[in-house]
């Protein structure tokens, strides 16, 4: 498979959270719960679904229904919540750190940090985070704002399906493609209660991105490991 499926998380994730964006600006503006969803459903998939329609035109890239439907699925994610909890209780999120391997292949993973941040799926872990209050029936035993993030990565990708042995006539480390399992604490920033509407605003754009926290990390070739702070 492409990526190990990171590219398919890397389109379920930005419509779930071009989707969260767009039907908070909607409630802002004073649109009810429900119609903001499905406005939202409809900036998140006229956006991401142009991008697709423009691969479709790129001969490097092409139309791909599997990334269309990883974006729908994001998208529904959302509205599924709205409808089942009137609120979100499971958020999904994206954090990214530099992997040290696109040097071997710049015009693939990236040149610069900004490149690397979109082309590398080696740095990028995407979650889903779990509010433990909503899950507890609201008890005060846990903060409002606290979550329990399950979150997912992959290393070792020099390509997409596979790893060439040379790039530009340069021989690549042959290194082992594995998939990573990630559990650690996050924060809610939408539940932290503020009177500012600039702060809110805020808080959903920081929605978007995992905490740096401790983490427990499970993967095929390391077995378990622990991290102070994972990013």
């Amino acid at each position: 498979p492409d990526w190990l499926q990171m590219d398919k998380a890397g389109h379920f994730a930005p419509a779930y959270q071009i989707h969260a964006l767009s039907a908070a600006s909607y409630r802002w503006a004073g649109i009810g719960p429900r119609r903001a969803a499905w406005y939202g459903a409809i900036v998140s998939t006229a956006f991401l679904g142009t991008v697709e329609i423009l691969d479709g035109f790129s001969a490097e890239w092409g139309f791909s229904p599997y990334d269309m439907i990883a974006n729908l699925m994001g998208s529904a994610w959302f509205i599924g919540q709205e409808y089942l909890w009137k609120e979100q209780k499971i958020l999904v999120k994206w954090s990214h750190y530099p992997s040290g391997l696109a040097d071997y292949r710049p015009d693939l993973l990236g040149r610069n940090l900004p490149e690397r941040i979109l082309k590398d799926y080696n740095g990028d872990t995407y979650w889903l985070s779990f509010n433990i209050a909503a899950f507890n029936n609201n008890l005060n035993v846990f903060p409002n704002w606290l979550n329990l993030a399950l979150g997912y990565g992959a290393y070792g990708m020099l390509g997409g399906r596979n790893n060439p042995e040379h790039h530009d006539g340069i021989a690549l480390p042959q290194l082992e493609r594995y998939r990573q399992w990630y559990v650690s604490p996050d924060v809610d920033f939408s539940r932290i209660p503020t009177n500012s509407r600039i702060l809110g605003g805020l808080f959903q754009v920081l929605n978007i991105i995992k905490f740096p926290a401790p983490a427990l990390e499970y993967n095929r070739v390391e077995g378990i490991r622990f991290h102070w702070l994972f990013f």
